[in-house]
């Protein structure tokens, strides 16, 4: 079965990413340093009204404000270990997870190919399930958006982040129409969960 991308559209669904500004071997507890990293900056796509949005220091309260709204759908890859812990760490007060409607396609991912979610991500990587499935690749490697930072690329730093956006709402669309994933774990494509879509959008 194939479902159609325009039951998407309008809904209360985020797709989500953040660059940090301090490289990870630069911060004292490595890859928990959540309130070392700080965020340079954040890009999501609002299926609400269907745009692409930018947060940097000035406006990054308003991201966590829409993703704290009553329902949201918040899709990314990697969120609920990362990019969720980097937003609480820099200080923004995002709801626990509890609380959230959390759709994570690496968790989602590695239910669906009958893989233990220990920590490691061999296999499992964003670039990894887009190879798999023929989808647009990421543009660069995470680890060089720090430099972009400390450099002031902030025009390549930006570009960077909404590709990456683009490329997981590309992933989190083939979900949708499909319902199954293929990673360089495991190429032959596998059943995984959908998440459940709001008849109504709510305030």
């Amino acid at each position: 079965m194939t479902r159609a991308l325009s039951e998407l559209m309008g809904k209360n669904i985020v797709v989500y990413d953040l660059e940090i500004k301090k490289p990870i071997e630069e911060c004292k507890k490595g890859w928990n340093g959540f309130d070392e990293m700080g965020i340079s900056v954040g890009c999501a796509f609002d299926y609400r009204d269907m745009k692409y949005r930018v947060f940097m220091d000035s406006n990054m309260p308003l991201l966590a404000a829409r993703l704290n709204e009553p329902g949201t759908l918040i899709v990314a890859f990697n969120h609920v270990r990362f990019d969720n812990n980097l937003l609480r760490g820099a200080g923004y007060p995002l709801k626990p997870d509890s609380e959230l409607r959390n759709y994570d396609m690496m968790l989602v991912s590695k239910r669906g190919a009958g893989s233990s979610d220990d920590g490691r991500h061999k296999g499992f990587k964003l670039d990894d399930h887009l190879h798999a499935l023929k989808l647009p690749m990421k543009t660069a490697n995470g680890a060089l958006a720090p430099l972009m930072w400390k450099n002031g690329e902030l025009g390549d730093l930006v570009d960077y982040c909404l590709n990456d956006v683009q490329v997981e709402r590309g992933l989190f669309q083939y979900i949708w129409q499909h319902g199954k994933l293929a990673c360089a774990f495991k190429a032959t494509p596998y059943d995984v969960a959908l998440p459940e879509l709001e008849t109504t959008n709510k305030d």
